[in-house]
């Protein structure tokens, strides 16, 4: 009988020791320092669209909508709105892609064009943008605007 007592007082000794342990070890990294965890913001893009030129002409529209993960202390030493930054970054990135195919979106790479928006903002503020989430990205040629202008009259 007080061999079962003490088997059971060394096995809750032996779990609560080793709970103890990897939740306080759980915050350290190789270094034994903490490991620092940067918190994003979420902002959101409405639908933005970015003409395309090729040729000296508009051949259409780039229509994205996405979310953003902005890292806050970036984004409060900005000397101006957050969204300004934002928009002038996909609309330099897509607007200047030259080899950007519009005509053939289904063998577009969606990574590369994420990544391309996230190196033309983070260009002048490093660290601005984690990450980028596409919610909507589609091309609509001058045609079909100038087709849906007309419906409407």
């Amino acid at each position: 009988m007080l061999r079962a007592i003490m088997a059971g007082l060394w096995a809750v000794i032996l779990v609560a020791g080793s709970a103890y342990y990897f939740s306080v070890m759980a915050g350290t990294g190789k270094d034994g320092g903490e490991e620092s965890q940067i918190h994003y913001d979420l902002f959101n893009l409405n639908t933005m669209s970015v003409p395309i030129i090729r040729n000296n002409e508009i051949r259409g529209y780039i229509l994205i909508e996405a979310v953003f993960a902005i890292n806050p202390d970036v984004s409060a030493k900005l000397p101006f709105p957050v969204e300004y930054q934002i928009r002038d970054a996909v609309y330099e990135a897509l607007f200047s892609d030259r080899e950007l195919d519009i005509f053939q979106l289904d063998k577009l790479d969606t990574r590369l064009e994420k990544e391309k928006i996230r190196k033309t903002a983070n260009a002048k503020y490093p660290d601005l943008v984690g990450d980028i989430k596409l919610q909507y990205f589609d091309f609509m040629s001058k045609d079909e605007v100038r087709d849906m202008k007309m419906r409407r009259f």
